[in-house]
């Protein structure tokens, strides 16, 4: 083997035996702590919690904790100067180390108020109205009533098996051998 050929080998072992390593962390902390994490609809654990993560770009974090307003928010995850084109090679590839990139977010949680004796009233006055105007328009056209009954008639005959003929012999599978 030619000298040239064994210093490309013995560099090409060295690079890949002592290229180096980005760990990407993002830390999600909550006042008050204990709050269900989810980061992309994905359950990651209670704050404050730690994720690993390979790309950078815009997470969509949700916190939910009982006697709490739920909380989403869209948070930029900007990449460090070494981790832009054409650094990033040389960040993750040829130095020999482990570089750390530690993200932290933190968030306040709202406490949810309670529901008040008129925010009941409201509601069940409104439920009041939606059904006095649903009944006005069936009274205002009664066909509508009968379309539905026939409607349900023709669903329940559609799932129901037709009635057999009396003294008609249960069928049976045909065996057709010979």
């Amino acid at each position: 083997m030619s000298s040239l050929k064994i210093v490309a080998l013995a560099t090409v072992g060295l690079t890949l035996l002592l290229s180096g390593c980005v760990h990407r962390r993002l830390t999600v902390k909550s006042d008050p702590p204990g709050a269900l994490c989810r980061m992309e609809n994905l359950e990651f654990g209670r704050t404050p919690v730690t994720v690993s993560f390979n790309y950078y770009g815009v997470r969509t974090i949700s916190l939910e904790k009982d006697g709490y307003v739920r909380l989403v928010k869209d948070v930029p995850v900007v990449a460090p100067w070494y981790e832009t084109f054409p650094l990033d090679f040389f960040a993750e590839v040829l130095y020999p180390g482990h570089i750390y990139d530690e993200h932290e977010v933190q968030f306040t949680l709202e406490r949810r108020q309670p529901y008040s004796r008129s925010d009941a009233e409201r509601l069940i006055e409104r439920g009041r109205e939606m059904r006095s105007t649903a009944r006005q328009a069936i009274d205002s056209d009664p066909g509508l009533i009968q379309m539905k009954k026939e409607e349900q008639a023709e669903k329940q005959t559609a799932t129901r098996p037709a009635p057999k003929a009396a003294g008609q012999p249960a069928s049976r599978p045909v065996n057709k051998q010979k």
